[in-house]
């Protein structure tokens, strides 16, 4: 039997959701995990011993590993073990869908959903679940028992908000790569990226994650990213530890994924323009690391140069011209301009510079209005290179 680290622990938030920092609110938060750990501590020694028990292991220390694996792993981690247990054990314990086995594995992992997740955030939704959508939140916590940290992924809260958001079945989880679509995506592309699978979500529920800065799907998201973001902003080469900087990132990463939430206006206007290329190139690096897709420099540029043709076209309907004949009384002169207008437009690292131009002729009571338009695309990144 090949022997495997026996740490207990999902992978939880690696940190508050708070950015706010302080010695009183570590303190606090130690404490609330300190005081958090014993009584979990406690269930997982009884855990260890009902499963030897049940599966009928001695007490070696190679049968407490395999009984914490199961607890760590799912009911479907038996199956790893099957030749230390007897053949009548495995096959009562993996065919009932409510075995003993299967039972202590979820008591283990309600409880440490409520000792171990400290986010006041998501222990209110947490309750909230279990009281308004019950059979989704025993599938939940039934699936979890059963496969252990196979959904999990690299971040608790972002895997079960998801799970409780979009209700997935059994079926669903297992055999369709739904699940692991939209991760990646919300990890592009932010919480705007969940408009995608508008038709797996309820309407009210999609418009809630979508405008509410309280959301779940937000501060999932908010923690999700918080570890890395740090880590990107302390490497050497960069060094940004301006709090402010770091909140107003984080906020824009959660909001539009890794790429375009750090090309927002307030993040590039916060960083040297030198730091930020390279934190750039680190991020670069970040997703090749992880698996996750790069975006296209050229694509981008493409869709924002589509963008300012959608805009010019715009305001050339809004403000259609008079058509006729001209003369030199009713052309325009500098004297004759009576209305002059910048706007500025930004989006996604845009900046449309749309100058309006009006001018009235005096002399003709059916004055002629002249419309020039200019329309700029300034690719940010480009600008700060």
């Amino acid at each position: 039997m090949q022997r495997e680290d026996s740490n207990l622990s999902f992978r939880l938030s690696p940190s508050r959701t708070s950015l706010d920092s302080g010695v009183s609110n570590q303190s606090n938060h130690n404490e609330c995990e300190s005081a958090s750990i014993y009584p979990l501590k406690s269930l997982e020694n009884e855990c260890v011993s009902k499963i030897i028990q049940v599966l009928e292991l001695d007490d070696s220390i190679d049968s407490e590993i395999i009984a914490k694996q199961l607890m760590i792993k799912g009911r479907q981690a038996l199956r790893d073990f099957e030749q230390d247990v007897s053949r009548n054990i495995f096959k009562k314990q993996m065919s009932n869908e409510q075995s003993e086995l299967l039972e202590i594995v979820k008591a283990y992992v309600k409880q440490q959903w409520k000792e171990m997740i400290t986010e006041e955030w998501f222990l209110k939704f947490l309750r909230q679940q279990t009281l308004e959508s019950t059979v989704v939140y025993d599938e939940i916590l039934t699936r979890t028992a059963e496969y252990g940290s196979k959904f999990i992924k690299d971040n608790l809260l972002l895997s079960l908000t998801l799970q409780f958001l979009f209700e997935f079945d059994n079926e669903t989880m297992d055999n369709d790569d739904l699940f692991n679509q939209i991760w990646n995506t919300l990890i592009t592309e932010g919480r705007q990226g969940i408009q995608h699978y508008k038709e797996y979500i309820s309407a009210k529920v999609l418009n809630e994650q979508l405008e509410n800065d309280q959301s779940p799907l937000y501060l999932a998201l908010r923690d999700y990213f918080e570890r890395p973001l740090k880590n990107l902003f302390k490497q050497k080469e960069v060094s940004i530890s301006n709090p402010e900087t770091l909140r107003t990132a984080l906020d824009c990463v959660a909001r539009s994924g890794w790429s375009n939430g750090l090309h927002d206006e307030k993040v590039t206007d916060s960083i040297a323009p030198k730091k930020f290329k390279i934190l750039i190139g680190k991020l670069t690096e970040y997703l090749k690391s992880q698996g996750l897709s790069i975006p296209d420099e050229s694509s981008s540029n493409e869709k924002l140069r589509h963008k300012s043709e959608e805009i010019r076209m715009l305001i050339e309907s809004s403000f259609p011209t008079q058509r006729g004949t001209t003369t030199s009384d009713s052309a325009p002169g500098k004297a004759d301009l009576t209305d002059t207008r910048n706007i500025q437009i930004s989006f996604q690292g845009v900046i449309s510079e749309i100058i309006l131009v009006s001018s009235n002729s005096y002399n003709n009571e059916n004055s002629n209005h002249f419309l020039l338009i200019k329309i700029s695309a300034v690719n940010k990144s480009d600008e700060i290179q």
